[in-house]
């Protein structure tokens, strides 16, 4: 790399930075003398009046830094030129809101613009690649745009976003490009410092629009659109996106269920959900940042490193994502009625009987699609393996020719052995032996249809072993992604609820702290077991320490702050449940006794 080159991209990003931490304070200054502030509502999750505008220093940033290190080509004009119509309609907007359409012609208007400078997706034919342009640049604009519902969090995805398009940028010798994303990243982390929560200003919709249109043109001027691979070509700017789309698709689907407008404002968003399940603010927006960090590493790596190999990591990513998407549907964000409109939307109204087998197949079909996706990518990943990461033409044919076998083999074992009847989120050791089963006859009952068909001729045996091993692994992780996640948010929530204790480490007290685990409207936060047998003293179940004997019941309490225990013993006599009473009264401590577990 040229030197030259790198120490203008360096500055650009330092001026941006400074000039961007420069200007907002000022901007909220003027916003807040005016009275340009928002104020707090029942659809919007800040609690306090805010500064507006914030947008105008990203914007003043981006133009004066661009003037300073950037040489105009047309692409670069086409993105300041369709981004600056959108920053005063932005403005138009966040003094007199405007209706959803007006906006959304604007946006299309904006779209126009840059292709007019040739900002546009060059795989297809024209007919196919300018529609196709204004959809994706649209849908960007408005996934910012949405995103920018709690303090921090769409500057901070912006940031995230726009530096990785700037490394692809660099990378493929589009310097001016990414000098550009460069500047835009540098004028969103300024704004940040002061966005971030708790945040004394907002961007507006002249920044969130502004920053979603130049970073969606940008992803599609600046990329590996002239890569030869089609996968490559279409996966970089999703993936580099893939955080925004998610928030954006996760919330059109719940409202459209709810019967609720796609423009209206909310908090059901992905960032409010994940506060309503535990997290505070700043992990919720930490954990988007993270997860947006991960999809663009991807994304910049995707070009340069072997494309099987990265593919099956950006499904495996993909697969997380609608996991996570799934679980925080379960957030109790909208009424009861908004509900029941849902259940209609998807099932019809129809009686009981017929809800559930809808209900039952319709989880079958994603079911079945997912481990259709596993399947694939266990089978490339055990040929990455065991060839060292390359896969020849010849070995390529052989995929080729054993996939479709394999899949339909091996999907029918998962039925066989009722993987499609099972819950999920409740997966437990008879799920994960039913998993080894199928796998392990959907292996073997390929390998012996191939040595039928074929003599098993060019195939590798270590790579069949490799397939089962990974089949298992990737299988039983996506099974149990939805309890791990349900476990931990509901440990999350449970260090608000009650201090208790357990009384009884055996089946009983194993039953009633899974119970707790699996359903946070118990509001218990269980600190350890307590068991009369001394032998069980240090011992965990489910990560839970047995902290001692009764008789050691006033110390542990005192040391632990205990607020109540729960007695679950299996086989518990009259007389020591009242023994255990008596020890709880006499230490002032609340105690319960769980109905029978077993």
């Amino acid at each position: 790399m040229d030197y030259t080159i790198l120490y203008l991209l360096t500055a650009s990003f330092i001026f941006s930075v400074i000039l961007s931490l420069s200007l907002t304070p000022a901007v909220r200054r003027i916003a807040v003398q005016y009275g340009k502030v928002a104020r707090p509502r029942a659809d919007r999750w800040h609690k306090t009046p805010t500064a507006l505008f914030g947008g105008v220093a990203i914007y003043l940033t981006v133009i004066a830094a661009s003037v300073l290190f950037i040489t105009p080509t047309d692409k670069f004009l086409g993105v300041l030129a369709g981004g600056t119509f959108l920053f005063v309609f932005g403005i138009i907007d966040d003094l007199k809101p405007l209706k959803p359409y007006t906006k959304l012609i604007a946006q299309i208007a904006a779209a126009v613009i840059a292709i007019f400078f040739n900002v546009k997706i060059e795989l297809f034919t024209p007919l196919i690649a300018l529609p196709l342009t204004v959809l994706w640049i649209v849908a960007v604009t408005n996934a910012f745009n949405l995103l920018d519902n709690m303090d921090g969090l769409s500057a901070g995805i912006a940031f995230i976003t726009a530096t990785a398009l700037a490394v692809l940028s660099a990378l493929q010798g589009r310097w001016e490009l990414g000098a550009v994303s460069f500047i835009i990243a540098g004028a969103a982390l300024g704004f940040l410092k002061y966005n971030f929560s708790p945040a004394s200003i907002f961007m507006g919709d002249c920044g969130s629009m502004f920053l979603g249109f130049t970073i969606g043109a940008l992803s599609i001027a600046g990329t590996y659109q002239h890569a030869s691979h089609f996968i490559v070509t279409m996966a970089v700017p999703v993936l580099v996106m893939a955080i925004p789309i998610f928030d954006t698709t996760f919330v059109t689907i719940m409202r459209n269920l709810t019967g609720r407008s796609i423009s209206q404002g909310g908090k059901d968003h992905s960032s409010h959900r994940l506060v309503i399940l535990g997290l505070s603010e700043k992990k919720a927006v930490l954990m988007l940042y993270s997860l947006s960090i991960i999809t663009g590493t991807i994304a910049i790596i995707y070009p340069l490193s072997n494309i099987y190999i990265i593919t099956v990591i950006g499904i495996l990513v993909l697969i997380g994502l609608f996991f996570l998407g799934v679980f925080l549907s379960e957030a109790r964000v909208y009424s009861k009625e908004e509900m029941e409109i849902a259940k209609e939307k998807v099932l019809g109204k129809n009686n009981t009987t017929v809800l559930n087998t809808t209900i039952f197949y319709k989880r079958q079909i994603v079911e079945v699609i997912v481990d259709f996706l596993l399947i694939t990518a266990a089978y490339i990943s055990a040929y990455l393996l065991r060839f060292e990461g390359v896969i020849v033409s010849e070995n390529l044919r052989l995929i080729t020719q054993s996939l479709p076998i394999l899949i339909a083999v091996q999907l029918g074992s998962f039925y066989y052995f009722g993987l499609y009847k099972k819950i999920w989120k409740y997966i437990g050791l008879s799920d994960v032996i039913s998993i080894l089963k199928a796998a392990t006859l959907g292996t073997v009952t390929t390998v012996i249809i191939l040595v039928l068909t074929t003599r098993f001729f060019g195939y590798s045996r270590a790579v069949f072993i490799i397939y089962w091993l990974m089949l298992v692994v990737l299988t039983t992780s996506a099974r149990g992604l939805l309890r791990m996640l349900r476990e931990h948010f509901a440990g999350i929530q449970k260090t608000k609820g009650e201090r208790v204790l357990i009384y009884g480490a055996g089946d009983g007290g194993n039953v009633l702290l899974r119970e707790i685990n699996n359903n946070p409207e118990l509001q218990y936060n269980v600190i350890g077991f307590i068991d009369d047998d001394p032998t069980k003293t240090g011992r965990k179940i489910y990560g839970m320490s047995v902290l001692g004997t009764g008789a050691e019941l006033p110390q542990i309490a005192k040391k632990k702050n205990i607020q109540k225990v729960l007695i679950a013993i299996s086989k518990l006599s009259a007389e020591d449940f009242q023994r255990i009473m008596n020890l709880c009264s006499d230490n002032a401590l609340p105690c319960k006794k769980m109905g029978r577990m077993l």
